[in-house]
């Protein structure tokens, strides 16, 4: 069966009191170079869903989430990646990798531990991207990709602040000097924005209480919207100021 990958953007969900419950018990399975531990729930005869939690986070983001997925029929299956929990590597001389191409063969490898033939996914973007790999696309029915909007403001602030020396990852051509200043002005706001979006991550994270957490997001609402009209502004008073050059060029010009 071909994948199917559903993105959501980066639209922060009201925010809510932490839940008490806990997702236990956790089971232990051998699964490649891991022992994976992980909580299930629901039917094992239904269709087979994998939660997968991101940083900074664990198999506690879907605490709220498993049970509703279980009451329709489902068989839940969370995992704690490599590196989190009481997931353990089986030979501690094994190399640590945090790659996520590493947390791809997990994942399959968790799948043939449990005899699972194709589930569907809820994961990090980031994760999901390389959960299958090249020859694992029959596994995956389809796919629900968490944080693909912070994911790609990465991906872009990587582009404009760091300017890669390859060709493919070049935005635009920024040796002119009206065109550096706007570039600097540009990669200013994306990372204002990024840190925005960390720091968002951080006070969840944390549990800060929601009225808090509303707080901060009508504050950085404000921020963004300020840096956006002073980008806006300052990038028109340049494009004014040559529209006036380029008139008084063609009015000597006669």
């Amino acid at each position: 069966m071909t994948g199917k990958a559903f993105a959501q953007g980066g639209s922060a969900a009201p925010a809510r009191a932490p839940s008490s419950r806990r997702l236990e018990p956790l089971r232990h399975v051998d699964a490649g170079v891991l022992n994976i531990a992980w909580y299930e729930e629901g039917p094992a005869t239904g269709p087979v869903v994998m939660l997968l939690h991101g940083f900074p986070y664990d198999i506690h983001s879907y605490v709220d989430v498993a049970p509703q997925l279980a009451a329709q029929g489902c068989r839940v299956i969370v995992p704690y990646l490599r590196g989190y929990g009481p997931t353990r590597f089986r030979d501690p001389a094994t190399p640590r990798s945090g790659e996520q191409a590493a947390i791809g063969a997990d994942l399959m490898a968790l799948m043939d531990a449990l005899g699972v033939f194709v589930v569907w996914l809820i994961c990090h973007g980031a994760v999901g991207a390389w959960f299958t790999g090249a020859t694992g696309q029959d596994k995956l029915a389809a796919a629900v990709l968490l944080g693909i909007f912070s994911w790609r403001l990465y991906v872009l602030l990587f582009r404009i602040v760091l300017q890669p020396d390859m060709p493919n990852a070049r935005l635009c051509d920024v040796r002119g000097p009206d065109a550096r200043t706007l570039y600097i002005r540009v990669s200013l706001v994306m990372l204002l924005i990024i840190l925005g979006r960390i720091l968002g991550q951080v006070l969840v994270a944390i549990h800060t209480p929601p009225l808090a957490m509303t707080a901060y997001h009508i504050i950085v609402l404000l921020i963004y919207l300020s840096t956006f009209i002073w980008l806006v502004v300052r990038s028109g008073d340049g494009a004014r100021r040559r529209v006036r050059l380029a008139i008084v060029s063609y009015a000597k010009s006669w």
